[in-house]
């Protein structure tokens, strides 16, 4: 989702425009996790998100519904006591669906799964891999400011900072409710922390390979 905070004027009246993809303060899904991503043959797997609020910090969040209805590998997705978990197919039945699907032999399956976080608040869908397993994101070294990244992170106001993710992930993303992002989306980005500010720090990291996904929020105080 990428948005533009702009005013378009047109005589005396203005239109705003939704915030930019790198503000936390707005109702929104900043990623969905499967842990693992990967499932070989039998593995149990557990899914949840992390979700940006309006005025108020992240939350993680499991899902109020799981399904992958369109999939004949739909029995993945199964309720167990008070919660969703994905449990691969045996090999047999992985087999089964390579074939349905023309799938190679030893290859794995990608079962699309739809989410439904806060009672249809939220719904998103996420890709998990079948027959073979992979670990979720790994975000390598975080730095700011060129000095590695602590529990809490504290900045000076009206200054410039460097943020770096390095040796992880090859998708990055970075997000914040105070000051003002550059090259969000790259492993090297810039904060402009303007005011005295307490809220958070976000880092996102992806493999589109394995679908693996992994975060890191961080309270942050700009002052």
């Amino acid at each position: 989702m990428n948005y533009a905070l702009v005013f378009l004027a047109a005589c005396t009246t203005a239109t705003p425009v939704a915030p930019e993809a790198w503000q936390l303060d707005q109702d929104r899904v900043i990623a969905v996790r499967s842990s693992p991503p990967g499932l070989a043959a039998g593995e149990h797997a557990l899914v949840d998100a992390l979700i940006a609020h309006a005025g108020g910090p992240t939350t993680v969040e499991t899902p109020y519904s799981l399904n992958a209805a369109h999939s004949p590998l739909s029995g993945t997705v199964n309720y167990l006591f008070d919660h969703f978990e994905l449990i691969a197919p045996d090999e047999p039945t992985l087999a089964d669906a390579r074939t349905q699907l023309g799938i190679a032999a030893g290859l794995p399956i990608p079962l699309e799964v739809e989410a439904d976080f806060e009672i249809h608040t939220f719904i998103t869908q996420r890709r998990v891999l079948l027959g073979m397993h992979y670990d979720n994101a790994d975000l390598g070294t975080i730095m700011i400011a060129g000095q590695p990244a602590g529990i809490t992170i504290t900045v000076a106001r009206d200054s410039t900072v460097a943020l770096e993710a390095r040796g992880g992930a090859p998708i990055v993303r970075w997000l914040t409710s105070c000051g003002e992002l550059v090259d969000s989306a790259e492993p090297d980005a810039v904060l402009h922390t303007g005011t005295p500010c307490t809220g958070e720090l976000v880092v996102v990291g992806r493999d589109p390979m394995t679908t693996g996904t992994g975060w890191r929020v961080s309270p942050l105080t700009v002052e």
